[in-house]
């Protein structure tokens, strides 16, 4: 094999991308800085939220409400935790039913994906519901 042919193939599974000096793949340090990215950026936010809890001595807090003489003007409580929690959990389970309709278009004909868990249709509907769902306590909150 010349020289040229052994680096030549020995770039194919790369997709026409040098390697990295890593050995990984572009995209996927991309996708691992972005991840770690987000995550530095909800554990300040968290951190921050942890610091000044509590600190104010005046309110009115989210979850209250403020009513004169005590506001000037009438506030509605901002945050509502059991409604927050559910549209949270709506939206993990729509997460999860767009991963197993994923799975199930990438093993369509393989045993263990017949019937309900590899209909693609039925987790691609479930997802839609699911997401309305969601958008539905958007507009309620």
């Amino acid at each position: 094999m010349t020289h040229a042919a052994a680096a030549h193939s020995a770039h194919d599974d790369t997709h026409g991308h040098p390697p990295t000096s890593t050995g990984l793949d572009n995209k996927k340090i991309a996708v691992w800085a972005f991840i770690g990215s987000e995550c530095m950026l909800f554990a300040s936010l968290i951190s921050t939220y942890l610091i000044y809890k509590g600190r104010s001595v005046v309110g009115p807090y989210p979850h209250e409400t403020c009513l004169p003489p005590s506001c000037s003007t009438p506030l509605k409580a901002i945050l509502n935790i059991p409604v927050t929690s559910a549209s949270t959990f709506v939206l993990l389970m729509s997460s999860l039913a767009m991963v197993l309709a994923l799975a199930a278009v990438e093993n369509k004909g393989k045993p263990g994906y017949e019937g309900v868990l590899g209909s693609s249709k039925l987790w691609l509907l479930v997802t839609a519901i699911l997401g309305t769902t969601f958008l539905g306590f958007q507009l309620t909150l």
